[in-house]
């Protein structure tokens, strides 16, 4: 028997719940019994020639497509949006969504009032909206609602972004204002081969081999957003056949200090992967140094959730994904989160090292945590993880500060994701 795609890892860990209902597991251990079902079910996939890893295709191995001059035609436009979802969704219609409950109700009616708020203060200023990726929130709601003001104003903000902040920084962003989506969307979206090429750089740049290397490394200069945007800057790249050109830095004497180009992004970002889930603690915390202090950051734990899901959707289905993520939400759960504030703590512990040293609840962050319940709720199909996505829906909903442009963006950046996994999870049962 093989399986392809999403259902691989829970057909396994529903096969693990059967068996260790017998007497196997006194025998031999619920370790044994997962590593020899994944023997048998990789055999299996052999056998039929797929494989529980197979690598799906990009969205454009050929890189970024230039537009036609006459613009886009409505057949053309929405296929475009189709591909804007293809890279950083699933999402549903913004009515489809809403019509889920009062919660989802007010997510959207919020987003509408919001974004019109931070258009006019902000504009296309990069510094001003992009924290968080406004770019990417802007395709996604053109895509969810085919409202070309949405498409107009992710262009002028991706554009900004790109010569203002990663041109004139010599493709060097740091990895808290690494907003790569929103740049890879323009490339294949608007045609702009000079915002693909920025992604690629941006790639190079986090494909060293000292990051990859630190990746795993606790006590390091290393946490979980750090982890994310390397993944999501190596997926993104693959996904729109981003070439990797490097980032020279000739000096007055010929001689080259800048960054090699020629990376292979499949291969790193497999390394990538392996590297991230080795500095996971088997009780499901990151236990970082820096910034943290040794506790779980639970923002920072949704953000790499997310490249992960993203990853295990879009390149390959790699069966430490799915564990991975469920043991994360199960700690933040049981540890981190507030049920009475309806809000995950931002902080697990006291920290000088941490510029906020905030130990209480954090109900602007909520949504930054929220898709992982959504997947994890599709894949296994256990409704307690849609119930818990519920509950934190609804206290960011009921808690976040909207006004502020940071947190607009964060409450909207991955979250839109939630209403479309959960449905699919319904539509399973």
């Amino acid at each position: 028997m093989a399986y392809k795609g999403n259902d691989f890892d829970a057909k396994i860990e529903a096969i693990i719940r059967f068996i260790s209902r017998s007497i196997i597991p006194v025998i031999v251990g619920r370790r044994s019994i997962r590593i020899a079902i994944l023997i048998v079910a990789a055999l299996g996939c052999r056998t039929t020639g797929t494989s529980a890893t197979e690598t799906r295709s990009p969205v454009s191995p050929g890189g970024c497509a230039p537009v036609a001059q006459g613009g886009t035609s409505s057949r053309q436009a929405a296929e475009l949006r189709e591909i804007v979802l293809r890279l950083v969704g699933p999402a549903l219609p913004v009515q489809e969504a809403a019509a889920q409950g009062a919660a989802f109700e007010r997510y959207e009616k919020d987003f509408r009032t919001f974004a019109e708020r931070h258009w006019r203060a902000d504009g296309p200023d990069w510094k001003a909206a992009n924290y968080y990726d406004r770019a990417k929130i802007f395709y996604v709601w053109w895509a969810r609602t085919g409202n070309d003001t949405f498409l107009k104003r992710a262009n002028e903000i991706a554009i900004d972004y790109r010569r203002s902040y990663i041109e004139a920084n010599g493709f060097r962003p740091s990895a808290h204002w690494s907003q790569m989506a929103g740049l890879a969307l323009h490339c294949l979206v608007a045609g702009d081969v000079l915002s693909g090429e920025a992604v690629g750089r941006a790639a190079d740049l986090f494909s060293l081999p000292d990051n990859i290397a630190a990746l795993a490394d606790l006590k390091g200069e290393m946490d979980n957003r750090i982890q994310a945007r390397t993944l999501e800057a190596l997926l993104l790249a693959w996904q729109i056949g981003a070439p990797s050109l490097g980032i020279p830095d000739r000096q007055p004497d010929g001689t080259d200090w800048g960054i090699p180009g020629g990376n292979d992004w499949a291969n790193l970002l497999r390394v990538a992967l392996g590297r991230i889930l080795a500095s996971q603690s088997p009780d499901g915390a990151y236990r970082f140094r820096q910034i943290q202090c040794g506790y779980n950051l639970p923002f920072m734990v949704g953000l790499l959730n997310d490249a992960l899901i993203q990853y295990h959707e879009q390149f390959e289905a790699d069966p430490g994904i799915l564990p991975a993520v469920k043991r994360s939400l199960d700690y933040l759960w049981s540890r981190n989160w507030d049920a009475k504030a309806q809000a995950f703590v931002y902080l697990e512990g006291p920290c000088e090292d941490n510029e906020d040293n905030n130990t209480g609840p954090a109900p602007d962050l909520n949504n930054l945590i929220l898709s992982g319940f959504g997947w994890l709720y599709r894949q296994t199909g256990d409704t307690t993880y849609r119930d818990r996505g519920d509950a934190v829906l609804a206290g960011a909903v009921k808690g976040a500060w909207l006004d502020g442009s940071k947190q607009f963006n964060q409450a909207y950046t991955t979250s839109y994701k939630y209403a479309a996994f959960r449905k699919q999870g319904d539509g399973k049962r």
